[in-house]
């Protein structure tokens, strides 16, 4: 990570972007199955790693939050109630 690419993110969200930094990945990733065997090693010229700073104009983290707190919400509210001993509701 470089001051160039920290001021180049701080130019974008200003601009009213969303931005992330992004590195050529350099490891051989494979593709497995849910018993672990290989299914298959993918393309690593179209694999990219995405590292901090990721940035984001206010509004869109504000629209982000509020959908998701409108659908926990409603999540919330209409899914049946237990009363049952040791039963707990998180979010």
């Amino acid at each position: 990570m470089t001051h160039e690419m920290i001021r180049e993110c701080v130019e974008s969200v200003r601009k009213g972007e969303c931005v992330a930094v992004g590195v050529p990945l350099k490891d051989t990733v494979k593709e497995v199955d849910s018993t672990g065997i290989v299914l298959q090693t993918l393309e690593r010229s179209r694999l990219w790693a995405i590292q901090t700073p990721q940035a984001f104009p206010v509004k869109v983290l504000r629209k982000a939050m509020m959908s998701r707190i409108r659908t926990r919400y409603t999540a919330l509210m209409t899914r049946p109630w237990s009363s049952a001993p040791g039963t707990r509701f998180g979010c």
